[in-house]
């Protein structure tokens, strides 16, 4: 049980840098050892590259970046888009999948979104920031699987399947 505010203020100096020390020892075990952190941090660092990766070869698959680009901080979406393919047939399908955090980690609920770039083809003049332009034409559903419907997780993230945004 933490101490409220107006006892944190009131606890003498000793049992109040006490306090703070065990907090903070908490805390560092909970980061682990110093080898696992940077393991970790590897791990994020090398997912963070491959998802960005994954990201300029679409942009580049579709047109919005150019063929030699190695990045997609080149285009500003409030602009026409001069490398977009209206020749390209494609969908960009979005899946999103939640589990619960709680074991058996049974999926609770399933987002699908779809784009097809046949619909937008025409308005690559300026797909706004963020692709809002294009919203409008996102077609999604959102599945929650009824034996589970009354869970929701809360340990790692908040859950919210109530407010359910593309997938």
């Amino acid at each position: 049980m933490g101490l409220e505010h107006d006892e944190w203020n009131r606890a003498p100096a000793p049992v109040a840098e006490e306090y703070t020390e065990l907090l903070d020892a908490v805390y560092n075990f909970s980061l682990g050892t110093p080898a696992s952190r940077q393991k970790r941090l590897k791990k994020a660092q090398i997912n963070a590259a491959r998802r960005e990766s994954m990201m300029v070869n679409f942009l580049r698959e579709i047109g919005v970046v150019p063929g030699g680009s190695f990045g997609y901080a080149l285009v500003n979406l409030e602009q026409p888009l001069p490398f977009f393919k209206t020749d390209k047939a494609a969908v960009i399908m979005s899946v999103d999948v939640e589990a619960l955090e709680l074991s058996p980690h049974s999926i609770s609920e399933i987002g699908l979104a779809f784009l097809d770039l046949e619909k937008v083809k025409d308005m690559a003049a300026a797909p706004g920031a963020k692709g809002e332009s294009w919203w409008e034409h996102i077609v999604s559903w959102h599945v929650r699987v009824r034996e589970y419907s009354g869970l929701r997780n809360f340990k790692y993230v908040h859950g919210c399947p109530d407010d359910f945004d593309f997938g």
